[in-house]
């Protein structure tokens, strides 16, 4: 095969998104506080764009025209003052682009300081974690030293369940230099702190350090664990107290006992809070009519500064400097387009939405329609994709609650009386059979589909099946209660 250089010439056609579409695909799927941090970004970097106060412009336009000749006067030796500066600055580039900066960023760098210093004060403190709230707990206990340091070093290796995430072997090697007897007076100085069932190795031992071995009431409970952990796990209650030569009715009470205790205790601190939630649209009633409002009450309102607008209107001065705020201007009014587009598309999805999904307005999520994206594209007219960007992470306000704009699109099945139904409406309907069970007789899959097809829904037993497990329901034999 032969190897040689050269060049070539070669025609084709590639698609390429332009800036400004890319931007306002960015900006549509963004939620409403990632959009105010995404304009936050943009004021910062765009001298040109600042934020439009209401009130501000309210009052420049009848100060426009009431003003008069004494405000033609004012006008005009502002002006003129602005005129002599920027001659003066226009002698040095970077001392210009400078003086641009901290001109226009003063009053918006105030107001950001405050909004931040707001936001601080508004936003909850974290949790402890689970290490420190076990360290700080280990502070306080009379242990030598050795003990200590190996106790602090096995609550670094906990996992966020409060597990131990290696053997001790490993934790602590033999070049480490930690005895035998430091190594386990160490852990059970670990498994002695709060919440009780921290620094266990695996669920077993984990349940037992939450029972009192000291309670008599407390060793039926204990032996279960110890010996019959699996044949709980399969509700085998006959089988155990076969076993145990214990009666059915002493075996759960302790099997009762058993399923109180947490198997994740160091989900008990820490971690992360329930998110904020602060919905893109709402839904409003009136006149017989529902209609959407897409909340921007936290967005702040743009406009291009009109300092610089005035300086592209006059004659001469820098021409690099000139295009730099063309430039600039193109930038912040390609941004200002995004957010309306954003809002106009996500008051017409939501709208599509809110028409279709009518009767789940009125009545609840048992009256959900199936509903497919495109559907909704169909109906605005825009494509799938626009769709699934528009409410993507994006909540609405109901008048049955606050719900994931997603939640709303779902497949589903045709009844024998010819009605459409919502997988989540079928999903709904297993969780109430089962609630409504007898827990001594337990309905199987197989009867749950008798049970469903005898009110119109014709499902499939596999498909009951995944949709118990997806409702974390256990099997009828885990579920019956002897």
């Amino acid at each position: 095969m032969e190897l040689r250089h050269g060049l070539d010439l070669r025609l084709e056609q590639r698609l390429k998104l332009a800036p400004q579409i890319i931007q306002s695909i960015e900006i549509l799927q963004l939620p409403v506080m990632e959009l105010r941090e995404r304009i936050e970004q943009e004021l910062e970097q765009n001298p040109v764009l600042e934020i439009a106060e209401p009130q501000l412009e309210a009052a420049a336009g009848e100060a426009e025209g009431e003003g008069g000749s004494e405000g033609a006067v004012e006008e005009g030796s502002e002006q003129e003052e602005f005129s002599d500066e920027l001659e003066q600055l226009l002698k040095i580039e970077d001392e210009w682009r400078e003086y641009l900066s901290r001109s226009t960023s003063s009053t918006a760098a105030q107001e950001e300081t405050d909004r931040k210093a707001e936001a601080l004060e508004n936003t909850a403190d974290r949790p402890p974690t689970l290490q420190s709230y076990l360290l700080e707990q280990v502070a306080f206990q009379n242990s030598p030293e050795p003990v200590t340091e190996a106790a602090k070093l096995i609550i670094l290796d906990l996992d966020e369940n409060g597990y131990l995430r290696h053997p001790l072997e490993e934790l602590f090697p033999e070049e480490a230099g930690v005895s035998e007897e430091e190594i386990q007076s160490a852990l059970a100085l670990v498994q002695s702190l709060e919440p009780r069932g921290v620094g266990a190795r695996d669920l077993r031992e984990c349940l037992m350090l939450q029972l009192d071995r000291e309670d008599q009431a407390n060793r039926l409970a204990i032996r279960l664990l110890e010996e019959h952990l699996e044949d709980i796990k399969k509700n085998k209650l006959p089988k155990i107290a076969k076993k145990t030569s214990q009666s059915l009715e002493a075996v759960k009470k302790a099997v009762e006992k058993i399923t109180h205790l947490n198997p994740r205790p160091g989900a008990l601190v820490g971690g992360e809070g329930a998110p904020h939630v602060i919905p893109d649209v709402e839904v409003r009633y009136e006149d017989g009519t529902y209609s959407v409002v897409v909340e921007d009450n936290t967005v702040p309102m743009l406009r291009i500064s009109p300092t610089y607008r005035r300086m592209l209107m006059e004659e001469g001065g820098n021409e690099d400097v000139r295009k730099y705020i063309q430039k600039k201007v193109e930038s912040a009014k390609w941004m200002m387009d995004a957010i309306e587009q954003r809002k106009s598309t996500l008051r017409k999805v939501s709208q599509a939405i809110v028409d279709f999904q009518r009767d789940f307005m009125e009545k609840g999520v048992g009256s959900l329609k199936p509903l497919k994206m495109q559907r909704v594209a169909d109906a605005v007219g825009v494509h799938v994709s626009t769709v699934s960007r528009a409410i993507a992470d994006k909540y609405v306000d109901t008048p049955q609650g606050v719900f994931p704009l997603r939640s709303f699109f779902s497949g589903g099945t045709i009844s024998t009386d010819g009605h459409i139904s919502s997988w989540k409406t079928v999903k709904d309907k297993i969780r109430d059979l089962v609630e409504k069970e007898d827990k001594r007789g337990p309905l199987s899959d197989e009867e749950i589909v008798e049970k469903l097809v005898q009110e119109g829904y014709e499902v499939a037993r596999r498909t009951v099946t995944k949709y118990r497990k997806a409702l974390g329901i256990r099997s009828s034999r885990q579920r019956k209660q002897y």
